[in-house]
């Protein structure tokens, strides 16, 4: 069975998410939440249950490289009920050869087009 984890970017700083509330409501946890309805400026991204070549968790907004993707670079996405970068399906024949270098938020001019 896959682990459900989230991460959060507030636009400042990534933090990882121990309640993710849909509904307005309150709850008492020493950990981090969001609530979704109070805080929908916050951007919620879901681990997608697969680590890299080094053993780092692969969330969505992840920017991976991989020798098959074009410019070897690539952004995770959630599409069509599963976790995609660029147009490949990833799975974990995939792990050993991906690594994560960044996120969309913290490094978005990982995925700028190169100048040839």
């Amino acid at each position: 069975m896959r682990e459900i984890k989230f991460r959060a970017w507030d636009g400042k700083k990534m933090f990882n998410v121990d309640v993710l509330a849909i509904s307005p409501c309150r709850w008492d946890s020493s950990g981090t939440g969001i609530s979704l309805a109070f805080q929908p400026h916050i951007k919620v991204m879901q681990y997608t249950g697969l680590k890299d070549r080094h053993g780092k968790e692969i969330y969505e907004g992840d920017i991976i490289v991989h020798q098959n993707f074009p410019r070897n670079k690539a952004l995770v996405e959630f599409r069509q009920g599963a976790f995609y970068a660029g147009n490949v399906l990833l799975s974990h024949n995939h792990f050993s050869v991906i690594k994560v270098i960044g996120n969309i938020y913290e490094n978005p001019e990982l995925l700028k087009k190169e100048v040839d």
